[in-house]
């Protein structure tokens, strides 16, 4: 039985000529073995993961040779693999996934010398200690991986930070970007707390710059302290941040703006990544409700973006504010921004009775380019088997959406559809 499916959607922003790449085929389980030579007793030199791309190099009989990111050259089953043409992503490609954790945001942004992540958390997952969907993504996508050079906190709400704790215990992580709101929810507190264990770990906000920041709260049943004092570095400013090669990024609306709302105060990034840039939205809105084409108010994120940084502000990819409501993504907005792919994390959970995204927003995103959700499969995977093996019958787990950028100012979208039963190891021809 397949339990393994995915779905290739490609958009292709070309400055140049690509190379063709190799992919595994909608038809692969887990993943493709890479031979020495093009025949089956050839020795296993590795293993073609979904989602994981190739450069094509010929075909020898039925066999596609490719090369390998190490270097070497193996030869890969064509029956189990598929050619993108003109697509050229190689080693040095910078990619960004939005993970499915269900109603809530995850963002892993990654290259060969570096890894940040953007937010982890959700209202449908609350599995502890290894057992939540962004831990199990991290363990599956980067098995040797031990220290995350960055992590950003957009802010405090549940649905942003309360798997980040759990990160945070199990690797070793240099910096710590939040908003540095506090609302001493139980989420907050745990994940204040946990950043307060790391000694090494340098935490930054745009109210403090170096000392101490304190945080005050009182007594609750989660937490018997009345606060936490975290050792900060520089705060969080518009200055540029290199994170690796061809990748860096910068946080806007990090000045102390009174702001309309918590949601309005998340740290908003632009990522850029080789020659692309990526604007992520946190829960950053426009004001109440309301149709795309109505008005900004004022203090919210869109309008004091459009105010201070109208032109720094254009991408090429948007990850959606606010998971698709209509709190957010203003057609005035969007004019600005002109992105061509829109990425919007959102699941089942009701918001006093709506669930998100809006479909007014959603026709207002696709009418300007590529949208690609995470939620579109969720009834369908609620009751699949998920990265841990486990049919929980929960939403989330299933969808992760990736891009890979290169250095050409292109870029490939893939969606990946994580049902898993363990049954098989490869498929070869």
């Amino acid at each position: 039985m397949k339990a393994c499916i995915l779905f290739i959607l490609t958009l292709f922003i070309s400055t140049g000529v690509w190379a063709d790449v190799v992919i595994t085929s909608s038809a692969v389980d887990v993943s493709v073995v890479v031979r020495e030579g093009p025949a089956r007793n050839s020795n296993i030199i590795g293993y073609l993961a979904p989602e994981e791309f190739v450069q094509y190099d010929g075909m020898v009989d039925r066999w596609r040779r490719i090369k390998l990111k190490n270097g070497k050259t193996g030869y890969v089953s064509a029956g189990w693999t598929d050619i993108v043409p003109g697509s050229g992503l190689e080693l040095g490609d910078i990619n960004l996934s939005l993970v499915d954790v269900g109603t809530g945001l995850a963002l892993v942004v990654s290259g060969d010398d570096f890894i940040v992540l953007y937010d982890g958390g959700s209202y449908d997952d609350i599995l502890p200690e290894g057992d939540n969907r962004l831990l199990l993504y991290l363990k599956k996508n980067f098995p040797n991986l031990s220290s995350i050079n960055h992590i950003i906190a957009s802010h405090p709400r549940r649905a942003h930070i309360n798997f980040l704790p759990d990160v945070i215990k199990q690797y070793a992580v240099n910096h710590v970007w939040d908003s540095g709101v506090n609302n001493g929810t139980c989420t907050q507190r745990t994940f204040l707390n946990a950043i307060n264990d790391k000694q090494d770990l340098i935490y930054h906000s745009p109210l403090t710059n170096f000392g101490k920041a304190k945080f005050r709260w009182g007594l609750r049943a989660c937490d018997k302290s009345t606060g936490v004092t975290l050792r900060a570095g520089a705060r969080v400013s518009e200055d540029w941040i290199e994170l690796g090669v061809g990748a860096r990024m910068r946080f806007l609306l990090s000045s102390q703006i009174p702001m309309a709302s918590i949601n309005d105060n998340s740290l908003i990034v632009q990522f850029e990544l080789n020659k692309s840039r990526v604007l992520v939205m946190g829960d950053g809105g426009a004001g109440r409700r309301s149709n795309p084409n109505s008005g900004l108010k004022k203090h919210t994120a869109e309008r004091v973006l459009i105010e201070c940084c109208a032109k720094a502000i254009k991408s090429d990819v948007l990850v959606v504010g606010h998971h698709g409501s209509k709190a957010s993504s203003r057609a005035y907005f969007l004019d600005r921004v002109q992105a061509d792919t829109y990425l919007v994390s959102s699941g089942p959970k009701s918001y006093s009775g709506t669930v998100l995204p809006d479909q007014e927003v959603i026709s207002e995103l696709t009418r300007r380019g590529a949208v690609y959700r995470t939620d579109i499969k969720d009834s369908e995977c609620k009751n699949k088997a998920k990265l841990n093996n486990v049919v929980d019958n929960k939403p989330g787990g299933c969808t992760d959406i990736r891009i890979s950028f290169n250095n050409l100012n292109q870029y490939q979208v893939v969606t990946n559809l994580n049902f898993i039963n363990g049954e098989s190891i490869a498929n070869e021809y």
